[in-house]
């Protein structure tokens, strides 16, 4: 008889982030989790104090991760690697990036933490060293909106999965466009003082 399987936290909960990305957050339970790893429901219980707990878990898995994502240096400018990172991440994890950001406010707390991150590497970015607060929170904004509107285009497949050179290219130049536009609006705002 073969020794029974033992199965760690870190095994179970790494198994659900590749279960939802594969099937989507509402088709994690203990039964279909169990059937991935070939197990009875019960080691996942003992573990886990309740379903909520282990898609809590999941979920943060996922911010970690997109914070990886987002902190890769594909370019000089730190900025840019945010939208970069966070485009690359609704395409490499599409369902796991449709659970945490397009199903409702079930994980809003994560993800304003995730906010605040970006908003403090804004802030510290010598590419906004001469904007106002206002000015970083409109462009902070303004580049969300953007940036997660192609990252749902993307992860519901609704447009073909860009390279990493176009999503390069398409943030710089995002972010080049967004930068003329404040440019002109303080230009516009002198004028008119």
């Amino acid at each position: 008889m073969p020794p029974p399987l033992i199965y760690t936290k870190e095994a179970m909960l790494n198994k659900a982030l590749v279960f939802v990305n594969e099937t989507g957050i509402e088709m994690l339970t203990a039964r279909n989790l169990a059937s991935a790893l070939n197990i009875s429901t019960a080691p996942i219980y003992s573990i886990f104090s309740s379903l909520q707990e282990l898609k809590d878990e999941v979920m943060r898995m996922g911010i970690n991760l997109l914070i990886q994502y987002t902190s890769n240096n594909s370019c000089e400018n730190e900025m840019l690697n945010i939208g970069i990172g966070y485009i690359r991440f609704s395409r490499d994890y599409s369902k796991l990036y449709r659970s945490m950001f397009l199903s409702g406010n079930n994980y809003k707390e994560l993800a304003d933490e995730f906010d605040q991150i970006v908003l403090e590497k804004f802030k510290a970015n010598p590419w906004t060293a001469n904007y106002t607060p206002e000015e970083i929170n409109m462009t902070m904004e303004q580049m969300r909106y953007i940036i997660s509107g192609m990252a749902a285009l993307i992860s519901n497949q609704l447009v073909p999965p860009p390279s990493d050179e176009e999503i390069v290219a398409k943030i710089s130049k995002t972010a080049l466009s967004m930068a003329r536009c404040i440019q002109f609006e303080k230009e516009l705002l002198k004028n008119e003082a």
